[in-house]
């Protein structure tokens, strides 16, 4: 067999490689508010997630199995971009039980989101808190969203959302060098056709 006409293959191999193990897309559609400000608009987030290629373990989560530690996140709420804060352990405003910013392996429904926050266009901190219930199959969750106070370490004013969380793995997204060697791969064959009818 010609190694030329492997290029093609070994092109759409590369490609059908999936992306980072550690990329997950979250998404939350609250439908109301359940305590605090009742006045608040439910939020919508879309967040892409990187955790840890690697389980994490805590001893405060033994009782809910590993789980991918989130390292860093990305997203929208309800339509507008958000800049993503990731805590420190000394708290940076933010809570933190210990719990925190982790993806259990289990089932990919089952997330803390404490220690993470973000800021919004108009300069408001926030932190999250989050986890499902997963009753019945349906994942949902109870959302806490409270206001961050740089100054001092309590977060007021605050509001619980219930709504539907789902979290599942990103789309694959073909690395840099799939592209170029598939693209390498069409012209070298284009080249190879061209000769032969020349």
């Amino acid at each position: 067999m010609n190694k030329l006409a492997l290029l093609p293959l070994v092109s759409a191999l590369a490609l059908s490689l999936p992306a980072q193990a550690g990329d997950w897309t979250l998404t939350f559609s609250a439908t109301g508010p359940i305590w605090g400000d009742d006045t608040a608009p439910p939020p919508e987030l879309t967040l892409h997630l990187v955790t840890e290629d690697v389980l994490s373990t805590s001893t405060a989560s033994q009782s809910l199995g590993e789980g991918y530690r989130i390292i860093s996140f990305t997203g929208t709420r309800s339509g507008e971009s958000i800049l993503p804060v990731l805590t420190t352990p000394a708290g940076d405003s933010f809570f933190s039980y210990g719990l925190d910013s982790y993806l259990y392996a289990n089932t990919p429904e089952l997330i803390s989101l404490q220690g993470l926050g973000y800021t919004t266009a108009d300069g408001t901190r926030y932190n999250l808190y989050g986890a499902t219930t997963n009753l019945g199959g349906t994942p949902d969750t109870q959302w806490f969203e409270m206001t961050s106070l740089p100054s001092s370490n309590e977060n007021s004013p605050f509001v619980t959302f219930q709504g539907l969380l789902s979290v599942s793995p990103a789309a694959p997204v073909p690395e840099p060098g799939a592209w170029a060697l598939m693209l390498a791969g069409g012209v070298l064959v284009g080249a190879s056709r061209h000769r032969r009818r020349a």
